[in-house]
């Protein structure tokens, strides 16, 4: 492996992004990537899953907007936030027909 390569995998060892050991040598996101994968250096979230589950169920039954839950966890679409939910086995009212007219037998 290049030293520049065996340099950026020791910056994401000690805590640097990839994006940051890649602009410091003159490198691409995907090298250091591949390089830390070879090194056997492994960063980010376990299983991609985000620790925050429990702040979006509590902030779901405190009747906070699902977009706005999102921004505040840092989620990047909605739809993490219905799967913690139906994970959590929550039922939500997530194809509930909303309608500004009561009808009324």
């Amino acid at each position: 492996m290049k030293p520049e390569l065996i340099r950026a995998a020791e910056m994401v060892r000690k805590g640097a992004s990839y994006g940051e050991a890649a602009k410091a040598l003159g490198l691409t996101r995907s090298q250091v990537a591949g390089a830390c994968t070879r090194a056997g250096v492994r960063t980010g979230r376990p299983n991609g899953r985000v620790g925050n589950g429990a702040a979006v169920v509590a902030l779901y039954l405190e009747g906070v907007p699902v977009a706005e839950i999102a921004r505040r966890c840092g989620l990047s679409s909605c739809t993490g936030i219905w799967r913690y939910l139906q994970r959590a086995g929550v039922k939500s009212n997530r194809y509930k027909r909303r309608s500004s007219v009561e009808i009324s037998p």
